[in-house]
């Protein structure tokens, strides 16, 4: 059983995963991976779109402009944070944001891409995340894993984050300086 302060903690560190993620999407576009090396120009348009798509949410997140992040998601995406129940929608995923966003924590993360493939209007993106959670009390909190995301290309030409899920994985080697 969790105290108040273990929920909240562990509420914080679930959306803290989801700015990681953007950070691993900005990544990718320095740094792009494709089959056999090749990269077309249609592959480097979709890079830099899902790089923006990662940009604007860590903009968001860390103005607390959380109704804003909305855009960055289907309307019946599916988001899967460690330890959490599953979210269904756009509504659910920015409520659970801003409430996590409310929490005080500092968090400060690491995010490196292992494998980027695009496929027509699909796309599938594994990352590496570390994070470093400090609580408002001082509580120090050290995390890592990897994030799984599909992108879906709209009708209108956008990416935007379909299928979201993180985990804890212990063969994780990111460290910070």
């Amino acid at each position: 059983m969790y105290d108040g302060s273990s929920l909240i903690a562990r509420s914080v560190l679930k959306g803290i995963f989801f700015v990681t993620v953007a950070a691993g999407l900005n990544a990718c576009a320095v740094a792009p991976l494709a089959r056999n090396n090749i990269v077309t120009s249609t592959q480097d348009a979709d890079r830099v779109a899902i790089r923006s798509n990662g940009e604007r949410w860590i903009t968001y997140y860390q103005a607390g402009e959380i109704e804003k992040m909305r855009d960055l998601y289907e309307d019946d995406a599916l988001v899967m944070p460690n330890g959490s129940p599953l979210l269904r929608g756009s509504d659910e995923t920015v409520d659970f944001f801003a409430r996590n966003r409310r929490s005080g924590n500092e968090v400060t993360f690491r995010s490196e891409p292992e494998n980027l493939v695009i496929e027509g209007d699909r796309a599938y993106l594994v990352t590496q995340y570390a994070m470093r959670i400090k609580s408002p009390d001082g509580k120090l909190t050290h995390i890592k894993g990897r994030t799984f995301l599909v992108y879906r290309r709209g009708t209108d030409g956008m990416w935007r984050l379909w299928r979201d899920m993180d985990n804890s994985a212990p063969d994780v080697e990111l460290e910070f300086d």
